[in-house]
């Protein structure tokens, strides 16, 4: 067997090992991201039934009902409270009906509950900190890919048009795009971010708001325009590296400089580029990060938030290297997508 062809078998087998582990921990996240939401669902609805018995003073038929929460969720350390709560209204009862031993005996079952809940509910615990911070994790990954998503399908076309700008032969426009790809690609994208969120609120007219929807647009549209400065001077130089010949044949052939362009050069264009806007995307999914800096949710501010104190845990930091698989599988995935597009377009080699 050639080296050649041994160095093929072993770089596909890699591949396919990747795209199985990727594929696998896809299924994983997806699979504990839909039985965690149907779980909250379902332990919602039982809780909220069990809360309205609970009002309605209707004690013993209330612990029933947060015992079948605990069913559902036997990490619900609302639902031990509620049954604590009610065994000790019990209590109270009891001693109305001058019955010691039986409001002594409700006094005893709080408190056996209320410890079964701490034990349970313990967060200083690793199993019982995995669950939360995987759920918070997979929320966060989830606008992380939200904000990848929307960038890229802005970035993209923007960043064409800012590099036709920039060929322009009308010297406004070309001056234009140049100096706004200038301060673009010269100031720190986090400065952008805090720009572009926090200035308008300096000038009175806070546009986004302070909800999560207003920080994920503000995110967006920063990320927008940053990355399509960069695509327009990667689009500018595929363009201009194609020989100038092409376009003289392609005129004489009687065809107009757009079709040219779309049907001539495009393609050659994307060949040539491909390498660069693959480096750029990947660069783009880790750049997400930068997010957090407006308290944005994506996954770094999730992972960290637990270093703060977040539901319950704090000072923990394996959670903020957790995340690092995420991105792992997501750029693991999208150099393999890009790898195989750089083969099929090896017929203009």
């Amino acid at each position: 067997m050639s080296a050649d062809k041994s160095q093929t078998i072993k770089s596909k087998l890699f591949n396919y090992l990747l795209v199985a582990a990727c594929l696998l921990l896809i299924v994983v996240i997806s699979v504990f991201y839909i039985v965690d939401g149907n779980k909250n669902s379902k332990s919602t609805a039982a809780m909220a039934k069990a809360d309205a018995t609970y009002e309605s003073q209707n004690y013993e038929q209330a612990i029933e009902d947060y015992k079948a929460v605990l069913a559902i969720d036997s990490k619900k350390q609302s639902a031990y409270n509620g049954i604590a709560n009610s065994y000790m209204a019990l209590s109270e009862i009891a001693l109305g009906q001058d019955d010691e031993s039986l409001s002594n005996s409700y006094i005893n079952k709080a408190n056996q509950i209320t410890e079964l809940g701490n034990k349970n509910c313990d967060t200083t615990q690793f199993s019982n900190q995995l669950p939360i911070v995987f759920k918070s994790l997979n929320n966060g990954f989830v606008q992380t890919l939200k904000l990848f998503g929307i960038t890229l399908l802005g970035a993209l076309p923007l960043g064409l048009l800012i590099s036709f700008g920039t060929r322009s032969k009308v010297k406004v426009v070309n001056g234009f795009f140049k100096f706004l790809i200038w301060i673009v690609r010269g100031t720190p994208l986090m400065l952008q971010l805090i720009l572009i969120y926090y200035g308008p609120g300096t000038l009175g007219n806070n546009i986004w708001g302070s909800k999560e929807t207003g920080r994920f647009w503000a995110a967006a549209v920063a990320f927008v325009i940053n990355y399509a400065c960069y695509f327009s001077e990667i689009f500018r130089g595929g363009i201009q590296g194609i020989p100038v010949g092409q376009d003289e044949a392609g005129l004489v052939l009687g065809m107009t400089k757009g079709e040219i362009f779309f049907k001539v050069k495009l393609i050659q264009m994307v060949k040539r580029i491909v390498p660069p806007i693959s480096n750029e995307i990947l660069t783009l999914v880790k750049d997400t990060s930068l997010a957090r800096i407006i308290a944005f949710k994506e996954i770094i501010f999730a992972g960290y938030s637990f270093m703060k104190g977040s539901q319950g845990i704090s000072g923990v930091v394996w959670p903020i290297f957790f995340t690092g698989i995420y991105y792992l599988v997501c750029n693991g995935l999208l150099t393999i997508g890009f790898s195989k597009l750089e083969k099929k377009l090896e017929y203009f080699k």
